[in-house]
This record gives C-alpha cells, sequence and structure tokens, in this order.
C-alpha cells in the first residue's frame, strides 16, 4: 500500500466513526425531543382538567352563596317582613356534603 492509500482508509474510518457518532448524538437528541413533547402534552392536559375543575369548584361555591328561591332571598336579606310574619324559615346545611336545603314552613 502506498502512503497515498494508507492516509486516504485512515481519513475515511475516521469519517465513519464521525459519522456513527453524529448518527447516535442525534438519536439520543430526537429520543429527548419526544420525551419532552409527550411531557408537555401530559402537562397541558393537566393544566386543562385543573382549569376545568377549578371553574366547576367556583360555579359551586356561587351556587351555596345564593339560594335559588327568590322568596327565601328576600327573607333572608331583609328578614321577615309584615308580609310574611306567619312565615318559619328553616335553613339546613350539611357543611360535610356541601349540599344546603332551604325550607319555608307557613304556621
Amino acid at each position: 500500500m502506498t502512503k497515498k492509500m494508507k492516509l486516504d482508509s485512515f481519513k475515511h474510518q475516521t469519517l465513519v466513526q464521525d459519522y456513527t457518532e453524529l448518527q447516535q448524538e442525534t438519536e439520543a437528541a430526537r429520543n429527548n425531543l419526544m420525551a419532552l413533547k409527550q411531557k408537555k402534552l401530559t402537562l397541558q392536559a393537566e393544566v386543562r382538567f385543573l382549569r376545568q375543575r377549578h371553574r366547576y369548584l367556583e360555579e359551586e361555591e356561587q351556587e351555596q352563596r345564593e339560594p335559588l328561591d327568590p322568596v327565601i332571598q328576600g327573607l333572608i336579606r331583609n328578614g321577615v317582613d309584615e308580609q310574611h310574619t306567619d312565615a318559619q324559615l328553616s335553613i339546613f346545611r350539611n357543611v360535610g356534603k356541601r349540599k344546603v336545603s332551604w325550607k319555608i314552613l307557613w304556621l
């Protein structure tokens, strides 16, 4: 083998080795990118769920603060006025189940 052929063979081997290393680095970076994309999608789904849950809990809290019956709202806001002097307002609260029920008992 001539000196030139040896030099060309050495260059070829180093180029093949460099190519193999770059290919491995590229594959590792691609795998890392795919893992990061999957993590991003998971986090986006969690954020979407938590926003929906927060919205639902806010609506539930709002419903608990406001009785549905306007007559009951008036009684609570103004007290029992002359028109409803014979009414007795019974309020049952079950805090554990987060349920509020309102009942007017007419005497």
